[in-house]
């Protein structure tokens, strides 16, 4: 196993009930905005010795998100948290839009984001 990625879809609340929807427009399309959450072994987190490896292998994929599809992903939050991505090398959580994107939003950029995966595992050796 060279990745494993943990999909979800986001939830971002703004002021009372007004939820965000990030999305942005790609070959015409709208698509729902995808972020890589990548944890550390910082601050009280131990236990995680690869971490440094899943970071640089998430910034591979959002580099090549954006070259090859700008605006598809946000900034990625990087933090001192585990996500159980300290089980295995080469470990990325992905959120794909948020609750309220569109089921047509998230699966479009689902496709794009494979398709920069795809590139990024071409590259592996």
């Amino acid at each position: 196993i060279k990745v494993v990625v943990d999909i979800h879809r986001d939830s971002i609340a703004m002021t009372g009930n007004d939820k965000c929807k990030p999305t942005a427009e790609i070959n015409g399309k709208k698509a729902a905005q995808v972020m890589l959450v990548v944890g550390s072994q910082t601050g009280t987190v131990s236990g995680f010795p690869d971490w440094k490896q899943n970071l640089r292998l998430a910034l591979r994929f959002q580099q090549t998100m954006e070259a090859t599809h700008p605006g598809l992903a946000r900034a990625m939050l990087f933090c001192s948290r585990k996500y159980n991505m300290n089980l295995t090398k080469g470990s990325m959580l992905l959120e794909v839009g948020t609750d309220a994107n569109t089921l047509e939003e998230a699966v479009y950029s689902a496709e794009l984001a494979g398709d920069a995966l795809l590139s990024v595992l071409n590259t592996l050796k």
